[in-house]
């Protein structure tokens, strides 16, 4: 009895361990719009200017977040804990017949891209905009028809989740 309730136990610990591994290190916020963690980001945000446009670009099996305001995005991410992750969804998901769950995360979460690398990667991009790399399409939805949702993360909390 007592090898069954310890192996019962190790089991548990490696498959939240692994669950844990799906999410990388981001902190699921269960109502991040009134998390006084995302604050900064919801103010951010709020107060965004009508003309600052954002987008996920594929080519090939790269994503970029594109911004058209290097300099906007650039104050967004502050701190060494504040970020992107893509989450990659297929369009099958919504098929008609099936369930759809009400859940936080709707697809696969790329590793995020927090804000040295972020800023140190935009480049200019056609049409007086700024992109830099943040992951590739997981090889089993490259023939998928695909969505690309932005997780924003400030200090690795999630604070904003943005369908494009």
């Amino acid at each position: 009895m007592k090898k069954i309730t310890l192996l019962t136990l190790i089991t548990l610990f490696f498959v939240s361990k692994l669950k844990a591994q799906t999410n990388f290190d981001i902190v699921l916020s269960k109502n991040y719009t009134v998390d006084a963690r995302c604050n900064y980001f919801s103010n951010y945000f709020k107060n965004k200017p009508k003309e600052v446009g954002f987008n996920i670009v594929k080519e090939g099996d790269k994503l970029y977040f594109e911004v058209t305001d290097k300099n906007w995005a650039n104050k967004l991410f502050r701190k060494s804990g504040d970020g992107i992750a893509i989450d990659v969804v297929s369009k099958s998901r919504y098929d008609c017949g099936k369930v759809i769950e009400d859940v936080q995360i709707r697809g696969t979460v790329l590793k995020p891209v927090y804000a040295k690398q972020l800023v140190r990667g935009f480049k200019p991009s056609p049409g007086n905009r700024f992109r830099t790399f943040v992951g590739s399409i997981p090889e089993n939805l490259k023939d998928e028809e695909l969505e690309f949702n932005i997780l924003f993360l400030n200090n690795k909390v999630l604070c904003r989740y943005q369908r494009i």
